[in-house]
């Protein structure tokens, strides 16, 4: 299960791959409001590379992002990272099984019902 659940290569607007989003999560999807765009990533899905211990603070559990100022910190993690090839997909995603079967009503409902209440 991936980010890139609409698909905007065959209409306009775009159309609902199948994932725990329904018309519901349409609205805020697609409102442009939270993106987060890249050309310098890494993507390591269901093979992470664990964290050195002096940056397991700065772990984010859940959706949303962590925002820090910290210069050591900072530098230690792109000196960690830097060991690792950029822009490089090393992966498929972490649920990607969930997505090999059809999801069910109740995690599209829960999915949506929680994009509602944030």
């Amino acid at each position: 299960m991936g980010d890139c659940i609409y698909d905007f290569s065959t209409a306009n607007p775009p159309t609902l791959r199948k994932s725990v989003h329904n018309q519901d999560n349409v609205k805020r999807d697609l409102g442009g409001q939270f993106s987060l765009l890249s050309k310098h990533f890494y993507y390591f899905g269901d093979e992470p590379r664990p964290l050195p211990q002096e940056l397991k603070h700065i772990i984010r559990r859940g959706q949303k992002h962590l925002v820090f100022d910290d210069q050591t910190t900072i530098k230690k993690f792109e000196e960690w990272i830097s060991k690792f090839t950029k822009n490089k997909l090393y992966s498929q995603p972490q649920l990607k099984f969930e997505f090999d079967l059809a999801p069910s009503d109740d995690q599209i409902a829960k999915c949506a019902t929680r994009h509602l209440e944030d």
